[in-house]
């Protein structure tokens, strides 16, 4: 067997790229594997904004941040109350989804299609029908589903609680006047927070509203 034959111009290609490739690993001043690259330090901050959204509830009896609460619940606070004037638990709760109004009259209202009208004042039980006025509540709580483990009522529905405004231990009035054209609608408000004690330890707040018309 004739042995191939090698072709010199081959050899001559095959060398030029070995040795160019030997002069790129020894250049001075590359980076070999093992050397750390450190890059300058910088720091990544963000603004958390909660908009009308609560981090506390107490539908469960204890206080609790909303995130860890074990139960489908929303929310009312009074800062949307304030800005949507939301006058009554009739209209606060169009803002709640999976919350509808059975009849208007009476407070009756269905969440996610069973019908309730079982609503609580800071955990304690109130009359059937209920409409409550938004001008006593700090925010409302609606609770879905069963929770018969947190205020022993075995409601399938769920339950509504409204959480009482309580004193600001601070001397501050807060006077609103709303004046309607349809019937003579006025509504009038007062919210007084006052100090009884020097001390700031003993407070008491104050509400009265009036309405008249629709």
């Amino acid at each position: 067997m004739t042995p191939p034959k090698l072709n010199p111009s081959l050899i001559l290609l095959t060398g030029l790229a070995l040795a160019i490739s030997l002069s790129a690993q020894t250049t001075p001043g590359s980076t070999s594997a093992e050397e750390t690259i450190e890059l300058s330090p910088f720091t990544v901050t963000a603004e958390t904004e909660t908009a009308y959204g609560a981090t506390l509830g107490t539908s469960g009896r204890l206080a609790l941040a909303y995130i860890d609460t074990p139960q489908a619940t929303s929310i009312i606070t009074s800062e949307l109350i304030r800005d949507a004037n939301l006058f009554s638990s009739n209209e606060v709760f169009k803002y709640v989804p999976s919350v509808t109004q059975a009849i208007q009259l009476n407070g009756t209202q269905e969440i996610r299609g069973v019908r309730t009208s079982g609503t609580y004042t800071d955990g304690f039980l109130n009359g059937n029908r209920m409409i409550f006025d938004t001008s006593f509540a700090d925010r409302v709580e609606v609770v879905k589903g069963p929770s018969s483990t947190s205020f022993g009522r075995g409601d399938p529905a769920g339950f509504f609680n409204y959480v009482s405004k309580r004193p600001r231990f601070r001397r501050e009035t807060e006077v609103g006047l709303m004046i309607g054209d349809q019937k003579g609608t006025a509504r009038a408000t007062v919210d007084s927070n006052g100090l009884i004690s020097d001390n700031e330890r003993t407070a008491y707040r104050f509400v009265f509203t009036h309405n008249q018309g629709e």
